[in-house]
């Protein structure tokens, strides 16, 4: 009798800990927040109340072995039961609904099975060349080859405070430097890899002090020479100041050369661009 009275106090805790509501409906982006710790209380919850049922039910089946005669006790127990089935149903009713919610937030923010991929400005305009490798066996084989563009602005190394607008300047692994065209009808930055490479993706790393919005309407191309040229991606832009663009070919390419155009007449200038590709065996 007192496990059934322990069991019975142990249960009804479960059943006040799991009214968990969903607050603002599917687009709320308050509740993806908190997504991934809400997630793991509510499967730790359903893995305790599961345990608890199971519990609960051992102990129902003792206690009709033991006082079949007294009908109020089973009828009590059977009751708990069937409410504890009820709320272990609405946790995992809840959890269902938030991985709904993540769903829906995922597929507007995960862009891997599309040609281009956004994301949020860099904290620092520093960035570390192994980290943005994702981790993967990938090099950024344009770092510091030789590279040229449409013109160059001012003719200068440095502007003032910034260190702008040499051509080399964007891609010599530092994003608070950046290349600068001038005004020019179609401007655009190519680099060298000096071996033909298996491209994996291009990320360009956009201009942090001002005018972020003239990277726009470009092309990017990947050739074996620079007469044989083929469209990479296209990117509509414009894009933000410091923006980091991520872009995978629209299907597997092999080249050299890698160029950024932009589609008019405009400046371009760019902090970095990065090349990823495997390491060519010696």
């Amino acid at each position: 009798m007192q496990q059934v009275v322990f069991i019975i106090a142990y249960c009804a805790c479960f059943m006040c800990a799991c009214q968990i509501t969903i607050p603002g409906g599917k687009n709320n982006p308050d509740v993806c927040k908190e997504y991934g710790r809400l997630e793991s209380k509510v499967d730790i919850l359903t893995a305790k109340l599961d345990r608890s049922l199971d519990m609960l039910k051992k102990k129902n089946e003792q206690v009709t072995d033991v006082c079949k005669g007294d009908g109020r006790l089973e009828s009590k127990v059977d009751i708990l039961t069937a409410k504890l089935d009820r709320s272990l149903d609405m946790v995992k009713k809840n959890n269902v609904q938030v991985k709904e919610i993540m769903i829906t937030v995922r597929r507007k923010t995960d862009f891997t099975k599309l040609s281009l991929k956004t994301y949020h400005p860099l904290d620092n305009n520093k960035y570390d060349s192994a980290l943005l490798s994702r981790r993967t066996d990938d090099k950024n084989v344009a770092l510091r080859k030789k590279s040229q563009q449409s013109s160059w602005h001012l003719k200068t190394h440095s502007w003032g405070n910034y260190v702008c607008c040499a051509t080399e300047y964007a891609n010599d692994g530092n994003a608070t430097t950046y290349s600068h065209t001038n005004y020019d009808n179609l401007p655009y930055w190519l680099v060298d890899l000096e071996n033909v490479y298996d491209i994996k993706r291009i990320e360009i790393i956009n201009r942090f002090d001002f005018a972020g919005q003239r990277l726009k309407n470009a092309d990017i191309t990947v050739g074996s020479t620079l007469k044989e040229m083929s469209l990479c991606a296209h990117y509509k832009g414009p894009a933000k100041l410091k923006e980091h663009l991520i872009f995978y070919c629209n299907r597997q390419m092999r080249g050299r050369y890698v160029k950024v155009t932009i589609k008019a007449k405009e400046y371009l200038h760019l902090s970095e661009v990065m090349v990823f590709a495997p390491e060519i065996s010696e």
